[in-house]
């Protein structure tokens, strides 16, 4: 063995570093290990689109200003991208919706069920779900929440904050010293 071959003194061996390692990675990453469906991806957008299993977002948002409550969403994009494996091949529900700062639901929520049908048996697969909602009323300003349930099991949820602006014009009149 030479000496560039030799374990450190005092070191574990490579062996035994990738088995805590490997334990300790399922330990911080629940759902690894058991092999629990889970959420790679979960955001509200402008748009999505998939092709050939390739999810592509566009415009993901957190914060959407509007300078008069209550307002319509024209269009709103939920893209979701879930990690699964062989044995969850069945039938799953799935629901969205938007909730309040009070907690009531938004519109009607939009639910339906997903087939997950992984193309290879020897290990896990993605299954990408867009949803577009359309004419979404916002009442009031706050902190509302995008809520993915699957199985009737709260699984993700997403911020959403809702805030009044003040329109350009009113910035002028506030502050005359503007110099326009």
């Amino acid at each position: 063995m030479s000496q560039k071959d030799e374990p450190m003194p005092n070191q574990p061996s490579q062996a035994r570093n990738r088995k805590n390692d490997q334990e300790a990675f399922v330990q911080l990453h629940p759902g690894i290990e058991d092999r629990d469906l889970r959420i790679e991806i979960f955001a509200v957008c402008d748009s999505a689109v998939e092709q050939d299993g390739r999810l592509s977002l566009v415009g993901t948002y957190e914060v959407v200003n509007s300078p008069v409550f209550p307002f319509v969403i024209p269009q709103m994009t939920v893209a979701l991208r879930l990690r699964f494996w062989p044995g969850e091949r069945n039938r799953h529900l799935v629901r969205l919706a938007l909730t309040s700062p009070d907690g009531l639901r938004v519109g009607g929520g939009l639910e339906g069920e997903v087939t997950l049908s992984p193309g290879d048996t020897e290990r896990s697969g993605a299954y990408n779900l867009i949803v577009h909602a359309r004419d979404i009323p916002i009442e009031e300003p706050g902190e509302y929440t995008m809520d993915f349930h699957l199985n009737d099991r709260l699984e993700g949820r997403l911020p959403i904050c809702f805030r009044r602006s003040v329109p350009p014009d009113a910035r002028l009149a506030l502050n005359p010293d503007s110099g326009a």
